[in-house]
C-alpha cells in the first residue's frame, strides 16, 4: 500500500494524479450539521443559505499553525473544517454537501502537497478558491497554471490581520480597514 500520489489517469485537470491508496480516517472531524441539510431561505450566489457563514477547509500538517488559523477564523464567524494532511482533506471535503467556499492549504505537506491536493479537488470543483500558505519563497511549488482569480498566497509567518485580510479578499468580502 502506497502513501504517495500515484501516477495515472485520474481525469482531466488533475495532471495525471489520482488519490493515494491509503486513506486517513476523518474521525474526530465533525462536519457542521447545517452544511448537510437544506437551509431555508434564499440561497446566496455561492450556494450558501442566506446568512450562512462561509465554510473554510484548513489543511495544515503543523498543529499549532492549524489551531491559530482555526481559532482566528472561528472568531470571525466562519465555519471551519480542518485536516492534518491532504489525504484527510479529501475525505473531509467529500463529506460536504457542496464544496467549501475556500480551502487554505500548506504547500509542503506529507503524502499530498498542497498543489496536488488542489488538483484533485478542482477536478470535481474547478471554481474552488484556494489560499496557499508556505514558509518558502512566494509561489514556490505552486503551478503557474493556477487560475489567478481563484488562487492566493500567504507567506509564513503571518499575522492575524494578514490572514483575515487574505481570507476576506479571497471570499470577495468587503474589507473594513478598522476590523
Amino acid at each position: 500500500m502506497s502513501s504517495g500520489v500515484q501516477p495515472g489517469d485520474a481525469g482531466p485537470g488533475t495532471g495525471g494524479l489520482r488519490r493515494p491508496e491509503r486513506r486517513a480516517p476523518a474521525a474526530g472531524r465533525e462536519v457542521d450539521e447545517a452544511r448537510q441539510t437544506d437551509t431555508p431561505g434564499e440561497a446566496a450566489a455561492d450556494g450558501r443559505g442566506e446568512g450562512e457563514p462561509a465554510t473554510i477547509l484548513v489543511v495544515e500538517d503543523q498543529e499549532p499553525i492549524r489551531a491559530l488559523v482555526r481559532e482566528t477564523l472561528i472568531d470571525r464567524g466562519y465555519t471551519v473544517l480542518e485536516a492534518a494532511d491532504g489525504v484527510e482533506a479529501l475525505d473531509v471535503h467529500a463529506a460536504l454537501r457542496r464544496p467549501a467556499d475556500l480551502v487554505i492549504t500548506d504547500v509542503v505537506m506529507p503524502q499530498l502537497t498542497g498543489p496536488q491536493l488542489v488538483a484533485l479537488l478542482r477536478a470535481g470543483h474547478p471554481g474552488l478558491r484556494v489560499l496557499y500558505v508556505s514558509g518558502y519563497s512566494e509561489r514556490m511549488g505552486i503551478p503557474a497554471s493556477e487560475p489567478h482569480e481563484l488562487t492566493g498566497f500567504l507567506e509564513k509567518p503571518f499575522g492575524v490581520a494578514d490572514l483575515t485580510g487574505k481570507v476576506r479578499a479571497m471570499l470577495g468580502e468587503l474589507v473594513d480597514p478598522e476590523a
